[in-house]
């Protein structure tokens, strides 16, 4: 079941967007360490659009995104227990999980996360509402083969958030660990932003491509093993990169 198929009714966060009234963050209420690395604006405006961005994102096909190709031309060993790093909808979870990995996600987006345990148990003990700069306290260290990020880094609110963010990754990873992560190239967007470098709802746009992301793994402890570029049809230009922890 896709979102387009919820029942208003059955719905908590629906009948507070029925209402008219603001999404809080709850649980999720930050320090001043969380907003070193996540973007609480951004957060802020998938809440308050959590109908509109739940079901375009939950529609997407992994096999045909530029991070699901690559994934599926390196083929992980069957079983390796992944973290999706801003898992939203849990779309990739649930792709992951059908190809017979272990996966898990993390998403301060709290609407996203509830709805999609909702529409899918299976998902239940498997996403977990949390900032990016809280992965410490969730999990252990070397606790993952795989660390699975795809469009997310470029909503972070600066190239210090990246480098922290890659940082936390490496602390996850076990030996030789992988990351697969994905950024959007298409300047085309560009002249939608505002002078903040934010979308019509708020979203943040950093300033960041591929070679930049390239240069802080590199540094802090991964060599690239792979780079592939996906040029969808109507859709932003996306590149994926498959990191090896040294």
């Amino acid at each position: 079941m896709y979102a387009s198929q919820v029942t208003l009714s059955t719905n908590p966060f629906l009948k507070y967007r029925q209402a008219n009234q603001p999404v809080r963050f709850g649980k999720t209420e930050s320090s001043k360490s969380d907003q070193a690395i996540d973007d609480l604006k951004t957060i802020e405006a998938y809440q308050n659009n959590t109908l509109t961005q739940f079901s375009r994102l939950a529609e997407i096909d992994p096999e045909e995104t530029a991070i699901g190709r690559l994934f599926l031309g390196n083929k992980p060993q069957k079983g390796a227990k992944i973290l999706e790093a801003a898992s939203g909808t849990g779309v990739y979870i649930r792709w992951l999980l059908k190809q017979g990995y272990d996966p898990y996600g993390i998403d301060a987006w709290k609407n996203a996360v509830n709805l999609a345990k909702q529409q899918y148990p299976e998902l239940n003990n498997r996403l977990h509402i949390a900032y990016l700069s809280q992965i410490k306290e969730k999990f252990n260290k070397n606790e993952f083969d795989i660390v699975f990020s795809p469009g997310t880094v470029h909503n972070l609110p600066s190239k210090n958030a990246v480098e922290e963010t890659v940082k936390n990754f490496k602390y996850l990873l076990k030996n030789k660990g992988i990351v697969f992560i994905s950024i959007p190239e298409d300047t085309s967007i560009e002249p939608s932003l505002d002078k903040n470098r934010r979308d019509r709802i708020g979203r943040l746009y950093l300033d960041l491509n591929s070679q930049d992301l390239i240069k802080i793994f590199t540094e802090n402890g991964f060599s690239l093993k792979e780079k592939r570029s996906y040029y969808p049809e109507s859709e932003e230009n996306w590149t994926a990169l498959l990191f090896v922890k040294n």
